[in-house]
């Protein structure tokens, strides 16, 4: 009798364990390589590769800001094109002590190699944190944050337009039209919450971040929760409709609880074909 209990109590112990481990394993972010190509989007006589960051979600805490700099590290390393960071910066700003201070950090973290451009739009906690003054801060690190606003950009690859577009979740989406200067380049649209993604008139290639994948995913169940009005076929991953391809990251950090199951984090290396 005793002896069957030890060993139940044995199994319970090795099961706890072996769970506690592969959920701390999910929250370490590692990079996820893929190719897109898009046919409606202009052209480029190159490939871009392309480094796609969202909902980082920094905790005031020194480890996270040294995790920060070491991710930033890496995704350098690996010398992308451009670098498009998807909202979604900070962790609950009612965690946070001082958000100006912990704001600038993070800012100084993320304005990485100038050789290399990289194009911010803001999250629901950007705006659930004095969105006013993330807009100003972002501007007084020179940095570009697009909210319903297009860039002609100049890359190594050519000259491309980028749309960045408001995050949707927290009202701040417009749907605005490339200009016509536009037309014969390659073109790409970002924004938070893959919502946006889902306009009627968003036509070509774009990129959006906010679900985590659902953070909690149950096998044959799928996410417990998603906080977007996007349909489920846009939550994760890529998606390929008739006239837009949509590609949701699973995001670097988590929100409300530090857990992931059945998702992983991840920031994306993507190389994209425009033909």
């Amino acid at each position: 009798m005793a002896k069957g209990l030890v060993r139940k109590s044995i199994v319970v112990i090795s099961l706890v364990v072996g769970v506690s481990f592969w959920i701390k394993s999910n929250l370490e972010p590692r990079v996820n390589e893929l190719k897109i190509t898009v046919t409606d989007s202009g052209h480029l006589d190159d490939v871009l590769k392309v480094a796609v960051l969202s909902d980082l979600h920094v905790s005031e805490s020194r480890k996270n800001i040294e995790d920060l700099e070491i991710l930033i590290a890496e995704v350098v390393a690996r010398d992308p094109d451009l670098v498009l960071f998807l909202g979604d910066f900070v962790s609950s700003p009612r965690f946070i002590s001082d958000m100006r201070a912990h704001r600038e950090a993070l800012l100084s973290i993320l304005n990485i190699d100038a050789e290399i451009p990289s194009l911010f739009v803001l999250g629901n906690y950007e705006s659930w944190s004095n969105r006013e003054a993330w807009r100003q801060s972002f501007i007084n690190h020179s940095l570009l944050v697009l909210e319903n606003q297009i860039v002609e950009l100049e890359t190594r690859k050519g000259l491309i337009c980028i749309r960045g577009l408001g995050d949707a979740h927290t009202g701040y989406f417009q749907y605005i039209d490339f200009s016509k200067s536009c037309e014969s380049k390659a073109r790409l649209t970002i924004t938070h919450d893959p919502a946006g993604a889902s306009h009627d008139e968003i036509k070509g290639l774009v990129f959006a971040g906010h679900t985590h994948c659902g953070q909690v995913s149950i096998p044959f169940v799928g996410p417990l929760w998603v906080p977007s009005e996007a349909p489920e076929s846009a939550w994760c991953g890529l998606l390929r409709l008739e006239d837009r391809v949509i590609y949701t990251s699973a995001g670097v950090g988590h929100s409300i609880l530090p857990i992931r199951i059945g998702t992983h984090a991840e920031w994306d290396l993507i190389t994209v074909e425009f033909e």
